[in-house]
């Protein structure tokens, strides 16, 4: 996943309900393994950072015992 020449990688798709249109992903920037969260729907989308509790973005644990 690091090693990736992919600036952005997938580490998690899902659906959001079963038998619902919308998906979910969560997307991690490989320079700095912050996380996004994307949500696709038939409508549009939106992605977020995700946020620790003290309102820091969410490193990818991962990326952090490699790289930390």
């Amino acid at each position: 996943m690091f090693g990736s020449k992919d600036r952005i990688v997938t580490v998690v798709k899902g659906q959001i309900l079963k038998g619902s249109p919308g998906l979910a992903y969560v997307y991690m920037d490989a320079k700095t393994g912050i996380e996004y969260l994307y949500i696709s729907n038939s409508d549009g989308g939106g992605l977020t950072p995700l946020l620790n509790r003290d309102g820091t973005p969410l490193v990818n644990e991962d990326y952090l015992n490699e790289w930390g």
